[in-house]
């Protein structure tokens, strides 16, 4: 793997187990990318209708969600994961929202996996901030005070991973296509 992948490890431990109990079955492998788009399109379905109740449009959407689906490189994984953790994420913010309490403590299980299953999901907090504005038709520090330490994380993330030299290198190297000129 490349260097600038090495936060990644949560589909690489997914990979190792499965090899573990199946060696190189690749029906196996399959199955498992499978089940997992599976859960994500009925995450996206549930949230949806959490947020509007337009089943039709909701149906439309998730099921071009559902299309959306390639099996054709276990590498996968790593954007399957960060789907179906970004979207518990998004389905526990939610029910904090409905339902101020504990669900908090619960976005700080999964902002790890989801994190280090794929790396520009750090952004999703962020993204929630305005999300929560439309939702709740309001803006308040308060409503949105959960979500700040993940914020702090996201510069965190930003200093560790990205800017570090092999990951500068990628975008400064000579053999970098998409480098101009």
């Amino acid at each position: 793997s490349r260097n600038i992948d090495r936060h990644k490890f949560i589909g690489y431990l997914v990979h190792k187990v499965l090899y573990d109990i199946v060696e190189l079955k690749i029906e196996i492998y399959f199955f498992v990318l499978f089940v997992i788009h599976t859960v994500n399109c009925w995450l996206v379905y549930w949230l949806l209708n959490k947020i509007t109740k337009q089943t039709w449009t909701n149906t439309v959407i998730s099921s071009i969600f559902c299309y959306r689906f390639y099996l054709w490189w276990f590498s996968n994984i790593h954007v399957y994961l960060a789907t179906l953790f970004g979207l518990l994420f998004v389905a526990v913010w939610l029910q904090y929202l409905s339902r101020p309490g504990r669900m908090k403590f619960v976005l700080w299980l999964i902002w790890p996996l989801m994190v280090f299953s794929y790396g520009p999901s750090v952004l999703l907090p962020l993204a929630l901030i305005p999300a929560t504005m439309v939702i709740k038709k309001s803006f308040s520090l308060n409503l949105i005070k959960p979500l700040l330490p993940f914020i702090f994380l996201l510069f965190v993330y930003l200093v560790l991973f990205v800017f570090t030299p092999d990951s500068l290198e990628r975008f400064t190297s000579e053999s970098n296509p998409y480098k101009s000129d």
